[in-house]
């Protein structure tokens, strides 16, 4: 019995240790209830305020009031201040558009009269006085032509001829520039032995032996093949019809015949003496010839001096490419003969317009007629988007009116797309109509024509564009007109 009592007695025990830890347990439990109750009602608190800002302008309105606020569930009050704050959202959404375009206007309106003011300082600082390219010199560095486009003789200001650029920044515009020069299609865009590798072959042979025997080539050769490399080397002409003509004037004697020539230069280009090449301008077709490197040692040994630079390789050099090179200068010569300029200009140095600090134009042709100045670019299609949308925004800072020269239509057609995508670049016709500013295009074949075939008038929706059915692409043209000129 009295082991029964003493095991109850500790039972009882044990069991009130029990009963304390979980009155420990409970009282722990209660002060984190009791905290986590203070918490929230801290975070509710918290909560409605936050919500209450964000109704707040409904208040300020009167959709809703203080009193509905502190009566609403807490969910009630956090489904109303998302619906306010998306609907705010929207309306702060619409107002940041709206500034953004508004500031994009400003932006546009900025630009443009960035590009009115350098137009018009350009223009005062500009001055006609063209006298020393009245007689261009053929041997410096290319032969500057008379040339002028057509149309209006509208011309806000008279042209006063820029000052003479520093030679430091006539050499950086054209390192720029020769960055984004592209080549023909008909050439490499590399160095210029591979324009000269790639470049169409012409009518005449592939060599059929190298220089390895002067003495051998020398009795092969006769007279008059010996005055056509002393003209090619002493007068630098490249153009066959050129040669063909200088060299009967030149002949001492009864003149040969121009068959007799040709077939001479023929068989030069053969004994690997001559390179030849053909090009196309859009106007004609025409074979070139310059001395191979062995040829330009074969002259030096005959003549005792090296052959001044070639028209070739000085048009190469300017423009990167002979297409475009001669491309230039038939515009220049049909501006100057047909058109009947005052005075033209090819001449990279002579045409250096510096806009400001950063920028810088070299128009392919300046021509001035009635001391009104034209800019007109010689284009080959090769530019991306990019280089096009570029040298439009130089243009348009120089001049309201902006020439452009192609050499057919496939190239027409896609440089009107380009001057689409760099107007939309502009802000659009509206933003450049403002300025004056008008965009002419045409083939080289249309220009000796006197035509421009497409005009951009900014205050029309769609260019006027001339029909030309007898208008044909270079692969389209008969081959009669592909024979070469002489």
């Amino acid at each position: 019995m009295g082991t029964s009592i003493k095991a109850m007695e500790a039972y009882i025990s044990k069991l009130e240790m029990q009963i304390g830890v979980e009155k420990d347990k409970v009282a722990n439990l209660q002060k984190y209830t009791q905290k986590a109750s203070t918490e929230t009602q801290e975070m509710i608190s918290k909560v409605r305020k936050f919500c209450s800002i964000i109704l707040e302008k409904d208040i300020v309105t009167g959709n809703t009031t203080s009193s509905d606020i502190q009566r609403m569930s807490l969910n009630e009050i956090l489904d109303a201040a998302k619906a306010t704050y998306q609907r705010e959202s929207v309306k702060t959404q619409e107002i940041f558009e709206k500034f953004a375009e508004k500031l994009d206007e400003k932006n546009t309106k900025i630009r443009s009269l960035t590009a009115l003011c350098s137009q018009l300082q350009t223009k005062l600082s500009r001055c006609t006085d063209y006298e020393n390219l009245d007689n261009p010199d053929k041997d410096a560095d290319i032969a500057s032509a008379a040339v002028s486009i057509p149309v209006e003789n509208t011309s806000p200001l008279p042209s006063k001829q820029a000052a003479v650029p520093q030679d430091d920044d006539f050499i950086k515009a054209l390192k720029t520039e020769s960055q984004t020069e592209q080549t023909s299609p008909s050439q490499s865009k590399g160095a210029v032995s591979d324009n000269r590798s790639n470049a169409k072959q012409s009518i005449f042979s592939t060599p059929i032996y190298g220089l390895h025997d002067l003495s051998k080539i020398e009795n092969r050769l006769t007279d008059i093949q010996w005055k056509t490399l002393e003209i090619i080397g002493s007068k630098g002409l490249s153009e066959v019809p050129d040669i063909l003509e200088n060299t009967i004037i030149e002949w001492n004697g009864s003149k040969p015949s121009k068959t007799t020539v040709r077939n001479g230069i023929k068989e030069l280009v053969n004994l690997s003496v001559l390179n030849s090449y053909k090009i196309n301008t859009g106007l004609r077709w025409s074979n070139l010839c310059e001395f191979s490197t062995e040829g330009e040692q074969f002259y030096k040994e005959r003549f005792g001096k090296s052959p001044v630079p070639s028209e070739m390789s000085l048009l190469l050099k300017a423009h990167g490419s002979y297409d475009h090179g001669y491309g230039i200068k038939d515009t220049a010569s049909t501006l100057s003969q047909v058109l009947l300029f005052d005075s033209v200009s090819t001449d990279r140095k002579a045409n250096y317009i510096k806009i400001n600090d950063k920028e810088s134009s070299i128009p392919d042709v300046i021509a001035v007629k009635d001391n009104i100045t034209h800019y007109i670019e010689y284009e080959c299609g090769t530019h991306t988007y990019a280089e096009f949308d570029e040298k439009c925004h130089k243009l348009m800072q120089i001049t309201d009116k902006i020439f452009f020269v192609v050499p057919n239509k496939d190239v027409l057609k896609k440089l009107m797309t380009q001057i689409e995508h760099w107007i939309k670049s502009e802000g659009g016709r509206e933003k450049l109509e403002p300025l004056g500013i008008r965009v002419y295009l045409t083939t080289l074949r249309m220009l000796a024509s006197q035509i421009w075939k497409v005009e951009y008038d900014m205050s029309q929706k769609e260019p006027f564009i001339i029909d030309d059915d007898e208008e044909t692409s270079d692969n389209e043209k008969p081959q009669a007109e592909k024979k070469e000129e002489g």
